[in-house]
């Protein structure tokens, strides 16, 4: 999954290496790897409509996390029950 934050950078969920890559958007370049727990396996992700929060479904803990954009880092998780994949 791939979702556009509110300056313009990419974040890709890394499923097999649990972690979330976060690239330029005009180069392609990596900026920063968020690193997960191991066995997050997150598989989606989606921005909020003000872009400044990404939605990250992980399926291996069963849970949607919460990022703050600017930050990069998790503020909240809830719990959605086994195999949580694809959110909108």
């Amino acid at each position: 999954g791939v979702a556009l934050a509110s300056d313009g950078a990419l974040w890709v969920v890394c499923r097999e290496s649990d972690e979330i890559a976060v690239l330029d958007s005009v180069t392609g370049a990596a900026v920063e790897t968020l690193p997960l727990d191991y066995g997050a396996r997150p598989v989606a992700i989606a921005a909020t409509p003000n872009d400044q929060t990404l939605l990250v479904s992980l399926e291996g803990f069963g849970t949607l996390a919460r990022f703050n954009a600017a930050t990069r880092s998790m503020n909240g998780s809830v719990t959605l029950g086994p195999w949580p994949r694809a959110i909108a």
